[in-house]
């Protein structure tokens, strides 16, 4: 019973500890239990959150404070470091200021997780328990991408959407055009960008062909969801991502005497790709959209043509309950004998009625808009489009970022020490397409980071990343393609580039921050090896 124990403990410790476990389950947590469809399921995904993840991710952290501590004279590292000031500024401050409001210890709670949970622990791995995790995640978001990007790709191919009803947006085909996974498709974009690049670490580092195909799939797969959420945001992160890939990939490979000519070798394939990913994903979707046209039309054509009712079949029901049609001789039932003699009571209604109401127009229910895949007053289906061309507001946001630039002129301190988590939105909504919801986020990561924790924060930020800029850069620069750490490369590169029109990409325990820190943790620690 003693052995069993250890044994017991053992693997549980292995479990606790292991941050691609983690990882993957705090991003399911955020990127899949929390959409529409699953309401019926709230209190338990909620559960889940509260008392797996949230414990885990302490426990991480109390587990690294134990490595620590073990390790005695280990060498402290100036990227922890300035993780810690930076955690310090993120929490003091504004403890001070606001108190334990939910907003704050969420986010305290999610910085603490991301930067020592995750970062932290990842690089002071051994390489051996580094590569393992590598490849462990690769596999897990792998497998996530076949799941739920073949059953999005299968709402796709069938145009429709299941949940509609129980949350903003449904799984599959919402409003005609935006491809869900239950949250708004930009977010759905983003989920698919980091499963999209982990598949594609996975297909380098796969050593087997079947494994390669399958993260080749899985990587396809969700380039494709991507294309099809009409996230504009995600699209060109990932277009973007590929360009600078390919430029890596020709560099490195390009047999031609001459930096200076592999590097415009790298720089043609880099535009290219970038070409022909932009003309791939628009006969994407205009392909989609004929799709959805032509199911939408087979239903409305369905729905014209219903089948007359078969007369013997009514006949056959009604004589297994004792009862046949009056046409054939047996007597009928007393409802039915009630029912004639109310038809006959009422008062005919003659040809020039049943004109006169065939010529009046129908009157449509107040308040409700037919979707895209309805029919419209002419009975033909509602003509599908494209989201338009970028606006000059680009969907609002220029108008949000022109009134937090406002606030901080009248506010000088709140661009310098910021103005907390979650305390900007109300204050920048005023005159831009979100005024009637009352709050609205920054759809800018930077602009964002700046507005909760001052321009004191984002510098504190700044320095983190130079710390780690020099490794992360000669691994990109320097290391092997093959292994699966260049779609880290451009994974973050996708992160930071959606960080221009979102705001998800540096809050906390987002998915995408999550990621984002997890391979600026491989990648750190794997640059540092090949000083």
């Amino acid at each position: 019973m003693k052995k069993l124990s250890g044994v017991v403990r053992r693997i549980l410790l292995d479990i606790a500890g292991n941050e691609s476990l983690f990882l993957f389950a705090a991003f399911i947590s955020a990127g899949v239990l929390s959409m529409g469809p699953l309401a019926w399921y709230r209190e338990a995904t909620d559960a889940f959150a509260n008392y797996v993840v949230v414990p885990w991710g302490m426990a991480l952290c109390l587990l690294r404070l134990e490595r620590r501590a073990r390790s005695g004279d280990a060498p402290v590292r100036t990227d922890v470091v300035a993780l810690f000031v930076l955690l310090m500024w993120v929490i003091v401050p504004f403890a001070l200021r606001f108190g334990l409001t939910f907003n704050n210890v969420t986010s305290w709670h999610g910085s603490v997780v991301v930067y020592f949970g995750i970062y932290a622990m990842v690089t002071e791995e051994t390489p051996e328990r580094r590569e393992r995790l590598f490849d462990l995640a690769c596999a897990l978001f792998g497998a996530l991408s076949l799941v739920m990007g073949g059953a999005l790709l299968y709402c796709a191919a069938t145009a429709q959407a299941f949940g509609v009803g129980l949350g903003d947006y449904g799984f599959g085909l919402c409003d005609g055009i935006y491809l869900c996974n239950g949250l708004h498709y930009n977010i759905t974009g983003m989920i698919a960008v980091c499963c999209a690049m982990m598949s594609l670490a996975g297909c380098g580092r796969s050593r087997h062909v079947i494994g390669r195909l399958a993260y080749a799939l899985a990587a396809c797969v969700m380039m494709a969801v991507i294309v099809l959420t009409q996230s504009r945001t995600a699209r060109y992160a990932l277009i973007l991502a590929l360009a600078a890939g390919c430029y890596r990939v020709a560099v490195s490979r390009a047999r031609i005497d001459g930096a200076a000519k592999r590097q415009i070798v790298g720089i043609v394939a880099a535009v290219l790709m970038a070409i022909v990913g932009y003309v791939g994903a628009s006969l994407l979707t205009d392909a989609a959209l004929a799709r959805y046209e032509q199911v939408n039309g087979a239903r409305l054509a369905a729905q014209a043509v219903q089948p007359a009712a078969d007369p013997s079949a009514e006949t056959q029901a009604a004589a297994k309950d004792g009862v046949t049609a009056p046409d054939g001789g047996a007597s009928a039932s007393p409802a039915a004998k009630e029912d004639e003699q109310t038809a006959a009571d009422e008062p005919a209604v003659s040809n020039e009625d049943v004109q006169a109401l065939a010529d009046e127009p129908a009157m449509p229910d107040e308040g409700v808009q037919p979707p895209a895949d309805e029919p419209t007053a002419t009975g033909e289906p509602a003509q599908l489009e494209a989201r338009e061309a970028v606006d000059a507001t680009l969907s609002g946001r220029t108008d949000v970022w022109m009134n937090l630039i406002r606030l901080w002129r009248e506010e000088p301190k709140h661009f310098l020490i910021g103005n907390g988590v979650g305390r900007t939105g109300s204050r920048v909504v005023e005159g831009t397409i979100h005024e009637a919801n009352g709050a609205v986020a920054i759809h800018n990561t930077y602009l964002q980071f700046v507005a909760d924790f001052g321009l004191v924060g984002m510098l504190l930020l700044c320095v983190f990343v130079a710390t780690i800029l020099r490794p992360v850069l000669r691994v990109f620069f320097g290391g092997r393609s093959g292994s699966g750490y260049l779609a880290l490369c451009m994974l973050v590169l996708a992160s930071l580039l959606t960080g221009m029109m979102e705001s998800a990409p540096l809050g906390a325990m987002t998915p995408m921050n999550m990621m984002l820190f997890f391979a600026l943790a491989l990648l750190t620690a794997h640059g540092r090896e090949q000083e």
